[in-house]
């Protein structure tokens, strides 16, 4: 799908249902960086070895870096989301769009005042998948089939990676600059990672939105992605990013496990990995599952994870895919 800037905005003026897909998929974008801030930054924060602004600052810049370099690198993430749902085989798709769309918009910011990290990832997939099958569009199966290992494997991957990471670095004595040092870079390759796999996410979501203009043709499209709409995305979701995350943060980095030095550059160690594997499998992931299931690995070594509000950020994990498709599925039909 090779379009310019300039031709999507004429063709986006004239096209109502189309400006408003795009628009609400960079409202996504900016909720996600929002939202998904804190996973990046709140082992810096918690531990007091970046402030939040100058934190906030390196994940934005972060951010940017990761969905421009590893989206011309392994775009198989993406692609995979583009071919999630086939809204040009509806003549609803861009109703079933906005209404998907909607949906991660509610459940964000919803989990954003309790506190909650939540994974927009998974949002938007369920709420695809709902708005697809209120308005009659195809689902790949495939796709759903890689969610699910996806999540599997990050969330275990992250919490055993974490355990032992942080089993065998506890025996041993560093100093404090040092480890404050290895703790800045995992915060640089978490942020990193979170837009090389989230940003991968919405541009696809973007490019579904373009597909659109023509009905009939997301199914045959040629699945590339133009320069410019790397770039409008990741400066979206650096900007959401700069608003940092003040409740999530307290919520995981104070609540769930009191994170000490060590204990932070495990976590971010192990979940840069999990997701950098992820990303090179082509699985949609959750940045939020794969931080905070580190988090969680590193707190079980010493027994310091609060299981309470362990127990609560499961559970909200949980409810999000059941919630995101009944909103997909409800807004499409009352969009229709």
């Amino acid at each position: 799908m090779d379009i310019s800037f300039f031709d999507f905005f004429k063709s986006a003026v004239s096209s109502p249902p189309t400006l408003t897909a795009a628009l609400l998929t960079l409202g996504v974008i900016f909720v996600n960086g929002w939202t998904d801030a804190p996973n990046a930054i709140v082992s810096c924060v918690c531990s007091k070895t970046l402030s939040m602004k100058k934190a906030v600052f390196t994940a934005a810049v972060c951010n940017l870096a990761g969905v421009l370099i590893m989206t011309f690198i392994n775009s198989s993430v993406a692609k995979n989301i583009f071919e999630c749902a086939d809204f040009s085989s509806s003549e609803y798709g861009h109703a079933a769009l906005c209404a998907a769309l909607a949906s991660v918009i509610i459940l964000a910011v919803g989990a954003w005042v309790f506190g909650i990290p939540t994974s927009e990832s998974h949002a938007i997939i369920s709420a695809l998948i709902g708005a697809a099958a209120a308005c009659g569009a195809t689902v790949k199966l495939r796709v759903i089939a890689y969610t699910f290992i996806g999540l599997i494997l990050s969330v275990a991957g992250g919490f055993i990676i974490g355990y032992y990471l942080f089993s065998h670095m506890k025996r041993k004595t560093y100093k404090k600059k040092k480890l404050e040092r290895l703790q800045i870079l995992g915060a640089v390759l978490m942020s990193f990672m979170h837009g090389a796999q989230d940003g991968q996410k919405f541009i696809s979501i973007f490019l579904v939105a373009i597909s659109l203009q023509s009905p009939g043709s997301q199914a045959g499209t040629d699945f590339c992605i133009p320069v410019w709409t790397a770039l409008l995305c990741s400066l979206t979701m650096a900007c959401g990013t700069a608003l940092g995350g003040g409740r999530i943060i307290r919520t995981v980095g104070k609540k769930m496990v009191r994170l000490n030095l060590k204990q932070g550059v495990c976590a971010d160690i192990a979940g840069s990995i999990s997701l950098f594997l992820s990303t090179c499998l082509g699985l949609p992931v959750s940045t939020t599952h794969a931080k905070t299931s580190s988090v969680m690995g590193c707190g079980f070594v010493d027994s310091a994870l609060d299981s309470r509000t362990a127990f609560e950020m499961l559970a909200a994990w949980i409810i999000t895919l059941p919630a995101c498709f009944i909103m997909g599925y409800v807004f499409t039909r009352l969009a229709m």
